[in-house]
């Protein structure tokens, strides 16, 4: 079964029935199962559970009505039974990452009594280490921030995309600033609250960021006639926001109207199974594609994390965010609010968030070696020469 960290233990079940020998693949470290948090929150607040309890009692459906609930189980249930249930049933809401914690649980245990680097026989799971999908500069970067600097591009892989004679599929015009750029690049959104008058901020309809699709129109237009005309090059441009995805989608159908995108629709097709380029994050797990344009929205003053960055506050959202690309990935973004969180975060010693400063670290590492390029946008670029006069 595969994506089964994406759906709940009880979605699971029927699956599972089916044989006496189970394989289940999946990434407990992406997007978790559908409102399952909000699930979690109800399962460990002992008073919702109990007024779950109460509404249980009071369906009239005898259809809906188990053993359980005609013989009045759920009402002679105290407070300590609730909380007993809750933690249980919380462990079964995302039953493939509970099975995995388990078993990483019991390595560590067996590693304390039998000495480190000892493994255990009867070990339940594994990781799949190698990875065949991404430039290995962006793989770089998803492994050390998200998965403990254990994954690994593949050799022949690394080799081919390394090497000098590497014929990338994709071409950009001669005279765009993306043209030679590195397989990792990001579009810098000035801080709004670093520019007096900036319009780069996020806008109405809320979370959305007209400047940066407008970014995403000239980067299209950037893009050249394929060197491989056999070959339709795949590209997803993604958001967190379906707003924006909206928006984007707007400004494409606008620029096709007044044929600024005639290399687009004859070079770039949208990814697997997709009517349009444009994309949520949500939408988009397990899928990938050639070029990847990441508009990540947030630019605001707002005082809390979670006002401030939203869904980029989310480590598993933005896992899945980063890691579709597999030739370039162009990020437009405000990189200098991501950063001032970052430093706050580090301040402040929160371990909720801890992977923001990682990524902050491995991007600055990343362009002090070349493999990422940091440019400011041509929003950023107008309002400078605006605040010069």
């Amino acid at each position: 079964m595969e994506e089964t960290g994406k759906v709940t233990g009880i979605e699971l079940i029927s699956p599972l029935l089916l044989s006496y020998r189970r394989l289940m693949i999946g990434d407990h470290r992406q997007l978790p199962p559908y409102r399952s948090i909000e699930l979690k929150k109800i399962l460990t607040n002992n008073k919702k559970l109990t007024n779950t309890f109460e509404e249980v009692d009071s369906i009239n459906n005898f259809k809906l009505k188990n053993e359980l609930i005609r013989n009045g189980y759920f009402s002679s249930i105290n407070d300590e039974q609730a909380r007993e249930i809750g933690l249980r049933a919380t462990k079964y809401v995302n039953l493939f990452e509970s099975l995995i914690l388990e078993d990483e649980e019991q390595d560590e245990k067996f590693e304390q009594l039998a000495g480190k680097g000892q493994k255990r026989k009867n070990k339940l799971s594994s990781m799949l280490s190698v990875q065949h999908r991404m430039h290995p500069h962006i793989a770089e970067v998803i492994s050390n921030v998200f998965y403990k600097n254990e994954l690994f591009t593949d050799a022949e892989k690394k080799l081919k995309y390394l090497s000098k004679d590497f014929d990338s599929v994709i071409n950009i015009k001669q005279e765009s600033i993306l043209k030679d750029t590195p397989a990792l690049v990001w579009i810098n959104q000035q801080d709004v609250q670093k520019t007096k008058g900036s319009r780069a901020g996020e806008h109405k309809p809320i979370w959305s960021n007209d400047s940066e699709c407008k970014e995403i129109i000239d980067i299209l237009k950037d893009l050249d006639k394929n060197t491989n005309p056999t070959k339709k090059i795949k590209l997803a441009i993604l958001s967190p926001y379906s707003n924006q995805v909206k928006l984007i989608s707007k400004h494409i159908e606008i620029a096709k109207k007044n044929n600024e995108l005639k290399t687009l629709l004859n070079n770039y097709i949208p990814p697997d199974d997709n009517d349009g380029y444009c994309l949520t994050v949500d939408s988009f797990q397990g899928g990938e594609a050639d070029i990847v344009i990441i508009s990540l929205v947030r630019n605001n003053g707002k005082s809390t994390i979670k006002s401030a960055l939203g869904f980029l506050s989310d480590q598993r959202r933005i896992n899945v965010l980063l890691s579709r690309a597999k030739h370039k990935l162009i990020i437009i973004g405000s990189y200098e609010l991501l950063k001032s969180w970052s430093n706050r975060i580090v301040k402040e010693s929160s371990q909720e968030y801890e992977f923001i400063p990682k990524l902050i670290n491995e991007l600055e590492t990343s362009a002090q070696i070349g493999n990422l390029l940091l440019i400011e946008s041509n929003s950023t670029k107008k309002q400078g020469k605006k605040n010069a006069k």
